[in-house]
């Protein structure tokens, strides 16, 4: 497999479990192998190391990363986004329906603790609505979910944002203080979110590579972003008919001048 190709699966798993943080793939070659870390900033790939007959260092170096990857690293480790945890936890992603999920939204984790603060979470219900398949950026995925605070349904964007533009939560927040109380025709109604903290840090692409010396110069230090929104529609795609989607068409139309302006 070249790395083309460990790219594009790894942009096609991501696609299909977006609540991962990144995620690992071994690549051989001859009798070489080498491994490589994949995330929403780029790829990392570690020295070569080659498997030969006068020479066991290789071999033992192939069984150590095995042996590591399947029985003592943590799901969190491995890829898994520690602010989401299966709900229930007897679900499993290989069961006939997609798995639902309880997501942290923001706030500093409780110091010491692979757990964060539970307030503000919501469950996931069904699979994405959209799950970007770009391999590098910032890997957006909206969700239906439903609010264990509120218990009202909402929609959840989960997104890797850049650390030097402003937020999606800031800019609705500028948004809200320019129109007051106004109720704008087409302008989803924010009720949640932020930066998503783990153990009282950001959670960062230097928080997943566990070191910020590994985030290269080049490379963007994408922080973890979450909004909810208050209305909950279906995808623009599933319309039943041509009023539908020209009514939606309209309301978009209508929002986008106040985001601008």
């Amino acid at each position: 497999m070249t790395l083309v190709q460990g790219s594009d699966y790894a942009r096609l798993l991501r696609a299909a479990r977006p609540l991962i943080t990144h995620l690992f793939g071994v690549f051989f070659c001859g009798n070489s192998f080498s491994i490589a870390h994949f995330d929403y900033s780029g790829i990392h790939i570690s020295p070569q190391f080659f498997i030969l007959p006068n020479d066991s260092t290789g071999l033992h170096q192939l069984i150590r990363v095995f042996l590591r990857m399947t029985m003592e690293m943590s799901p969190y480790e491995l890829g898994c986004d520690p602010t989401c945890f299966l709900e229930p936890s007897t679900q499993t992603y290989y069961q006939a329906q997609f798995p639902s999920f309880a997501v942290t939204m923001r706030g500093p984790g409780v110091p010491g603790s692979e757990k964060p603060n539970t307030a503000g979470t919501v469950r996931t219900v069904g699979k994405p609505l959209f799950s970007s398949h770009s391999f590098l950026g910032r890997g957006t995925s909206v969700w239906l979910a439903f609010n264990e605070d509120t218990h009202e349904p909402t929609i959840l964007k989960n997104s890797w944002r850049t650390p030097d533009r402003d937020s999606e939560i800031t800019i609705y927040q500028k948004i809200r203080e320019r129109i007051g109380d106004e109720q704008v025709r087409g302008l989803a109604t924010v009720t949640g979110g932020g930066d998503v903290y783990f153990k009282g840090e950001p959670l960062s692409i230097a928080t997943v590579r566990d070191s910020p010396a590994l985030l290269d110069p080049t490379e963007t230090n994408r922080v973890l972003h979450r909004v909810t929104l208050s209305q909950v529609g279906k995808p623009l795609y599933d319309y039943t008919c041509l009023e539908e989607l020209g009514i939606a068409l309209l309301d978009a139309l209508h929002g986008m001048p106040m985001v601008h302006s």
